[in-house]
């Protein structure tokens, strides 16, 4: 019976783990305490966006922040994606930034697509950048070119969020419950 007990206690010594906490917050340099969307970049660095202080480049020590006056569309950041060229997609709720290290390019919904207003969610798949919009609409930017903002791919439904999966299919997260792969191009 000793002999059960010794081995077993020993098995729970070699599986135990440390783990190492901290919390970053205003104090440490983030702008704002909401946080939305966590992307790392191809370099490493952690890529976190906020819902009133704009974007923050994290190298694990501190904060580098950009808002508005730094070029960004919005402070209000939903999503965001790195591309394999190492540059940031931000989603707002009125359109994209593109940040590709020194500049941010924007891409605004247009004011005649106003109820576009509401960015959800945002996939890169290779030059394509897919957004998913409420009220249950799709666009996409494809070579830094805006191809559409308003397409409903599933009338009457809405995208809440698209995720690549295996064999590079496109899922589609439905605010229904639902779950759509398509293939093929939307």
């Amino acid at each position: 019976y000793f002999l059960v007990l010794a081995f077993g206690f020993a098995g729970c010594m070699l599986c135990a783990q440390d783990f190492s906490v901290r919390q970053y917050s205003i104090p440490e340099g983030l702008p704002q305490s909401q946080v939305f969307a966590v992307e790392e970049d191809n370099y490493g660095y952690l890529w976190i966006g906020t819902g009133s202080g704009g974007l923050s480049k994290f190298d694990g020590k501190t904060f580098i922040n950009y808002s508005t006056r730094d070029g960004l569309l919005s402070n209000f950041v939903s999503d965001i994606e790195v591309d394999s060229d190492n540059n940031i997609w931000v989603a707002h709720t009125n359109g994209i930034s593109k940040f590709n290290g020194s500049t941010f390019q924007t891409y605004r919904v247009p004011d005649s697509l106003a109820f576009l207003r509401r960015i959800l969610s945002i996939h890169l798949e290779g030059d394509t950048l897919h957004i998913s919009s409420l009220p249950s609409m799709y666009g996409r930017i494809v070579n830094d070119s805006v191809e559409y903002w308003a397409k409903t791919p599933f009338p009457g439904k809405r995208v809440v969020a698209i995720v690549r999966g295996p064999e590079d299919a496109l899922y589609f997260f439905l605010t229904s419950y639902e779950v759509f792969i398509r293939k093929d191009s939307v």
